[in-house]
């Protein structure tokens, strides 16, 4: 089967909203039935069929169609057009609209998106018997301190959220903790904390057996014993 790779629009008619792709896989078509990437115009179109109308804008070999995607993209900026649903100029940095601006911040939106991901829809459940791709990967990125709710403004923007809030399923028989086999996992030897993997010993004051949450507080970069430049201490 000929591959004819594809450059395509689709728009939303209430709104006049627009999303501009590429299709270039093996063995594609205009009509393969294939729909778009983005995780927010998908579950739109699928939940609202009838709102929406595809062009086909360029037909021509997958290299040039991918790079005319990007080259069109960049002209007219989508990634900063409020007409435009494109998260980025197809360049691989992503960029994505902010406040009332952001078309999350709609509710009607925002809930199919949910209800598309949601579940037994999320893609999770749908792996066919395929091992998670997911499955204990780390990402280096946001693990320890670059992980985004280490920084103190995003931290207190948590703190407040919670502040005050009573959370529903920890309250009266609801709560885990009136569970006696769940308290029998959390206590005594069971608890986190008495796991020797959960051990530490500071380096800087030889204090041996801290609890791996006392170490990341109190020694470690953090201990009073730490030599800084001229023989200064914390």
């Amino acid at each position: 089967m000929q591959t004819i790779a594809y450059l395509y629009k689709w728009t939303h008619i209430p709104s006049q909203k627009w999303y501009v792709g590429s299709r270039t896989r093996e063995n594609c078509h205009p009509d393969d039935g294939y729909i778009c990437s983005s995780k927010i115009v998908k579950p739109m179109i699928l939940e609202h069929r009838d709102e929406w109308v595809r062009e086909i804008l360029v037909i021509g070999p997958p290299k040039y169609i991918r790079e005319l995607e990007r080259d069109y993209l960049t002209a007219i900026d989508a990634k900063n057009d409020v007409t435009s649903f494109n998260g980025n100029n197809a360049t691989g940095i992503m960029s994505f609209q902010k406040g009332s601006l952001n078309p999350m911040s709609n509710p009607q939106i925002k809930q199919r998106v949910v209800e598309a991901h949601s579940g037994k829809r999320h893609w999770r459940h749908n792996l066919n018997g395929r091992t998670d791709p997911q499955l204990g990967q780390k990402r280096p990125s946001i693990s320890g301190d670059k992980h985004p709710n280490k920084r103190p403004e995003v931290a207190e923007k948590i703190r407040l959220a919670h502040l005050g809030r009573s959370h529903p399923y920890h309250l009266g028989d609801k709560n885990p903790m009136r569970n006696p086999e769940v308290v029998a996992k959390l206590s005594g030897n069971n608890h986190w904390v008495n796991n020797p993997a959960n051990r530490r010993t500071c380096e800087y004051c030889n204090l041996t057996n801290i609890s791996k949450s006392n170490y990341t507080r109190w020694h470690g970069e953090n201990c009073k014993f730490k030599e800084k430049e001229h023989g200064k201490t914390v």
